[in-house]
């Protein structure tokens, strides 16, 4: 049985493309290879996830901040529409407070 060699494969970074350990320029883009491996481009691609998910995380953070603020301004506003409501109708009993 004929054994085939595992051959070692660098990514590139600026397409992502599988090139021959060694090779200087990346045969799809002609992009500078850095001599990356394998398992250093899987964590390079695992630190760019990471910090796509932090800004993604940040972002949403920042929504639901805003969103937040804008129910409270608008609650603020349903309760004095409210109390102003109550003293106009109901003004003999005092307003609510």
């Amino acid at each position: 049985m004929v054994k085939l060699e595992e051959k070692n494969m660098i990514y590139c970074s600026k397409c992502g493309k599988e090139n021959e350990d060694g090779s200087l320029y990346c045969k799809y883009c002609g992009n500078f290879l850095t001599g990356e491996s394998k398992s250093t481009s899987f964590e390079k691609k695992v630190e760019d996830f990471a910090e796509d998910i932090g800004k993604v995380g940040k972002k949403a953070g920042e929504k639901f901040e805003e969103t937040a603020k804008r129910f409270g301004e608008a609650t603020d506003r349903a309760g004095a529409r409210i109390e102003n409501w109550y003293d106009r109708n109901f003004g003999i009993f005092g307003p609510i407070k």
